[in-house]
């Protein structure tokens, strides 16, 4: 890629005008595959759930073909069914850990919005590149 030799600082239009063109033919690619995977993920998804009914109500522990076998598996896995008692054993217990830690921008935005000052938080600039027909 000719424009990884070029410091940013350093490049000439010509040049940043060859990444841009690049950039968006590649982008441009990705979003069609991005479609492509998406509808096969629906598809994929709707195809998992139509056989997770058809094992569990018939009661088809799994099936053979074509020398692989395909059956269901189970796991346990947490469900939050009374988040006020989570939320006063996470404060109670200093139980950070039980959470993945992410803030919500809309929450944060809502509060501020209503003169609540969140602390810890602040707002930070983030680069990123649009295209956009002119």
């Amino acid at each position: 890629m000719e424009h990884e030799n070029i410091a940013p600082s350093e490049a000439e239009r010509p040049a940043v005008e060859s990444v841009i063109k690049a950039w968006r033919l590649k982008r441009a690619e990705r979003l069609a595959l991005s479609k492509e995977v998406d509808a096969l993920q629906k598809e994929e998804t709707a195809m998992k759930s139509w056989l997770i009914n058809a094992f569990t109500s018939q009661q088809y522990e799994g099936m053979v073909i074509d020398q692989r076998f395909t059956g269901l598996t189970e796991r346990e896995i947490h469900s939050v069914t009374d988040r006020e008692a989570l939320q006063e054993f996470i404060l109670e217990n200093d139980a950070l850990d039980i959470l993945q830690f992410r803030i919500s921008d809309a929450a944060i935005f809502e509060r501020e919005g209503a003169g609540i000052v969140v602390p810890g938080v602040q707002l930070v600039t983030i680069a990123d590149l649009s295209d956009r027909k002119v």
